[in-house]
């Protein structure tokens, strides 16, 4: 028998805590926005090492106890001047160096606040507009006073103060700290934990979610939550759950496309996403 709660609250009036999930999840989950791997081409060396008009170092990453270690060829002249950045997945950790190019290899050391596995983000930058990081002579006689003959995908239009405009290149990498596998062991317990206390706040609302493989999600409803609500509170719904775990898919599964189906208690398809965006409410 459903209690006067259940017949007289309409379900949205349970669902203010959605936007400080969504905004909780983005702070546990953050970092992913780029979950590329080293996509850049392998350079080859040799004792004389070559170098071209595009920008593509072959970088190799490494992890111990309390660092990482950020190792590349650059195929750019000898004492050209790279920044390398590592940023947190959380956003409470910054690393930068600013290393030279020496026989054709750079290599950075960063030492972690934080031990915690996580995904580390990072940028080897190829600056011509950075004042504190004036590239030598030998370097603009390749590239160019402004960097404008750099070519390739990694490059990047850029301004100067004197109003020229020129390039400057970049490569993006990740780094699983200490490992891919302690890492996804950690966002497993993370997404447990979050979706633990998604479905205590819920107030009986959701009864279960479930992740049967990357991308795609279940959340069972409350049938007495679902079938009395109107289709505007149903589709309200729907569309926060979809923000939500549009995040958790960038996360956790490195994706921005997930397909999320919200079910009855009898497994009963409700409401499910749409190819190109939203949600569908079952009539």
């Amino acid at each position: 028998m459903m209690s006067e709660d259940q017949v007289k609250k309409p379900i949205w009036k349970r669902w203010w805590f959605w936007g400080i999930v969504i905004v909780l999840l983005i702070g546990i989950f953050a970092g992913g926005e780029d979950n590329n791997t080293n996509n850049s081409k392998v350079v080859t060396t040799s004792s004389s090492h070559k170098y071209d008009l595009e920008f593509k170092p072959d970088i190799k990453t490494s992890c111990t106890e309390d660092t990482i270690t950020v190792n590349a060829e650059i195929n750019c002249p000898d004492g050209a001047i790279m920044q390398v950045l590592l940023m947190s997945g959380d956003l409470k950790e910054m690393y930068s160096d600013k290393p030279i190019v020496k026989n054709g290899q750079i290599s950075s050391v960063f030492k972690l606040e934080n031990t915690d596995p996580k995904n580390y983000a990072g940028t080897i930058m190829f600056q011509f507009n950075a004042k504190d990081l004036p590239q030598p002579d030998n370097v603009k006689k390749v590239y160019g006073t402004y960097g404008e003959k750099l070519e390739g995908d990694n490059t990047i239009e850029a301004n100067f103060g004197d109003g020229s405009k020129g390039k400057n290149a970049s490569v993006t990498f990740t780094v699983p700290y200490p490992s891919q596998e302690a890492v996804e062991q950690r966002l497993a317990q993370i997404f447990e934990e979050f979706t633990s206390t998604l479905i205590k706040n819920s107030n009986g609302v959701i009864l279960d979610i479930d992740r049967p493989s990357s991308g795609i999600y279940h959340v069972m409803v409350s049938n007495s939550a679902w079938y009395l609500s109107s289709e505007n509170e149903k589709q309200y719904f729907a569309e926060e759950m979809l923000k939500t775990f549009t995040q958790v898919g960038k996360s956790i599964d490195g994706t921005d496309t997930i397909v999320l189906t919200i079910f009855d208690e009898s497994m009963n398809e409700v409401a499910r996403s749409k190819v190109l965006g939203g949600m569908k409410i079952k009539r």
